[in-house]
């Protein structure tokens, strides 16, 4: 990779793409389908091209290198690049669209306070307490649609965690209201009544009223077994904290944030190993060897080595997030040869990265190995970047580690005591949602396993 500035790459040619028709360019193809929209794309054009969405040309990058330059801060910026619709469900002032400036500095060094591995590890027994709940409920029903009841489990998650609700029960008007506010990113921003996305902004309000009274009622000295009571105690070095205005943006952020693709991950682990019985029987070995009964803690987890390569591909094979967020180019640069104006939007590819043959070996395969530490696939940085990619005190998604812990946990439990079965081997996906899941919604026979 190349970058030069605006006076020695003038001359360059723009990368090759369509910007389709005026203003709405190829908006309608990427909201029905942004994985296909952006595998075809690539395959045409190559690992640069542009296109229009929403009226505004877009500058498409994939592959590490490309990557790599999409987070270097001399050249693009967060700042008033994502959607207008993504800024209005999330807020304005949610870390996703601040950048370097001190705001962003001091927001990104609160959140990654909640995500430390000493953090992480008091995590652990909600994780495990909702799990087994929902476990143990899916053993007395028998047969059951797996995507419903995934998502449940994930918001019952994220409501824990984020909300300081309880890990006990679950709470339906809550889910019900973020449901129809996530429902609302891919949508087109059309706010008539009784369209999608008018639906989400109402679902965002309710939201935001229930977050509002769960920080409410939660005593400051409820401690910091959450992820909301780290974020309370969280402090810079210069004592700098969240005040109750940034700590409610945040954590409708991190609603968003972890529940899909937390969701995603957890349908996919459960497809994937219902049909990779190698797979599936190797990693519940070393389970069993590991920790076969009583609590789980960190320590546990981290020799679980097999399960983590699992965790990985699982992400890199299936369709999870599909880009990053937006961002502009702040100053001309050059990249594969051709100009990258400044001003112009800008987004990295992550899937087709993560499927570019450049990147892994036989991309289309499933392959836990590819990161054993004898291959190590991934070695290269942004190379496996199912949540996105750059430096932890940039724009890397803060909750990454929480997502790795959340697939550890379901799948030592799922793998120690239970066995499942998909009727179905047709997982056809939907479409026009951001992280998207099988149509049927997923039937499975579940049981305790016999061995």
């Amino acid at each position: 990779m190349d970058t030069a500035h605006a006076a020695s790459n003038a001359g360059k040619p723009l990368p090759p793409g369509s910007l389709g028709l005026p203003w709405i360019g190829e908006t309608l193809a990427f909201v029905q389908d942004s994985f296909a929209f952006f595998a075809e794309r690539r395959k045409k054009h190559g690992p640069v091209f542009k296109t229009r969405l929403l009226g505004e040309p877009v500058i498409c990058l994939t592959g590490p290198e490309a990557v790599s330059l999409f987070y270097d801060t001399r050249y693009f910026t967060r700042v008033d690049a994502s959607l207008p619709q993504l800024r209005e469900l999330l807020h304005p002032e949610a870390i996703p669209f601040l950048d370097q400036s001190h705001a962003h500095a001091v927001r990104r060094q609160l959140l990654l306070q909640a995500f430390t591995p000493e953090a992480l590890a008091g995590y652990v027994p909600l994780l495990e307490r909702i799990t087994g709940r929902y476990l143990a409920n899916w053993e007395r029903t028998g047969s059951l649609l797996w995507v419903p009841e995934l998502r449940a489990l994930c918001f019952d998650v994220a409501n824990t965690l984020f909300a300081g609700a309880s890990p006990d029960s679950s709470d339906p008007a809550a889910f019900a209201a973020f449901a129809r506010m996530n429902a609302g990113f891919l949508a087109l921003p059309i706010k008539l009544p009784f369209t999608r996305y008018a639906g989400a902004l109402k679902g965002r309000d309710e939201l935001r009223a229930y977050i509002h009274e769960r920080i409410s009622v939660t005593p400051e000295t409820a401690g910091a077994i959450n992820v909301l009571g780290r974020l309370r105690a969280a402090r810079t070095p210069a004592g700098e904290a969240m005040g109750s205005k940034e700590l409610e943006i945040e954590t409708v952020h991190l609603f968003f944030g972890a529940f899909a693709v937390i969701t995603g991950a957890l349908v996919n682990v459960g497809i994937a190993l219902a049909e990779h019985a190698d797979v599936r029987e190797r990693v519940r070995s070393e389970v069993r060897a590991v920790t076969p009964s009583g609590p789980l803690d960190l320590e546990k987890l981290g020799k679980l080595s097999y399960l983590t390569q699992v965790s990985k591909e699982v992400r890199r094979y299936y369709k999870l997030v599909p880009t990053t967020f937006f961002a502009r180019v702040k100053e001309d640069c050059e990249l594969n040869g051709y100009r990258l104006p400044a001003g112009t939007k800008a987004i990295a590819c992550l899937r087709e990265t993560m499927h570019d043959p450049a990147t892994f070996s036989a991309p289309d395969t499933f392959d836990p190995d590819r990161f054993s530490p004898e291959r190590a696939e991934d070695k290269q940085p942004n190379r496996f970047i199912p949540h996105g990619g750059g430096p932890w005190e940039g724009h890397r998604c803060a909750g990454e580690k929480l997502a790795e812990l959340m697939i550890q946990v379901y799948a030592t439990l799922l793998l120690r005591d239970y066995t499942w079965e998909l009727p179905s081997a047709d997982h056809a996906l939907t479409s026009g949602e951001l992280v998207p899941m099988p149509e049927d919604g997923l039937p499975v026979r579940f049981a305790k396993h016999a061995g």
